[in-house]
């Protein structure tokens, strides 16, 4: 499993072009994305639904591996920078 691991991340982070630096990010997003595909050994159930017995994980919710993302701030906690000072919105 060790090997396969490293075979997906090393192709994930080498379609990203993201440096190597974000190594235990791509280990770590492996690690999820086989759990979550569905396996031949079990019948085409995922690893994560057979062991927790949840249901199977939207596929919707997967994107690829370095695509820009970004982190969404309440209004209320959005500021600006003028003259070097953050003020509040």
């Amino acid at each position: 499993m060790d090997q396969t691991l490293s075979i997906l991340a090393t192709a994930m982070l080498e379609d990203s072009k993201l440096p190597k630096s974000f190594w235990v990010d791509t280990m770590s997003t492996t690690a999820y994305l086989t759990g979550h595909s569905p396996a031949a050994g079990i019948k085409g159930k995922t690893p994560y639904k057979t062991l927790f017995n949840q249901k199977k994980a939207d596929p919707s919710f997967f994107h690829p591996f370095g695509c820009p993302a970004y982190a969404l701030i309440p209004k209320d906690n959005r500021s600006l920078l003028v003259n070097a000072q953050w003020i509040s919105k």
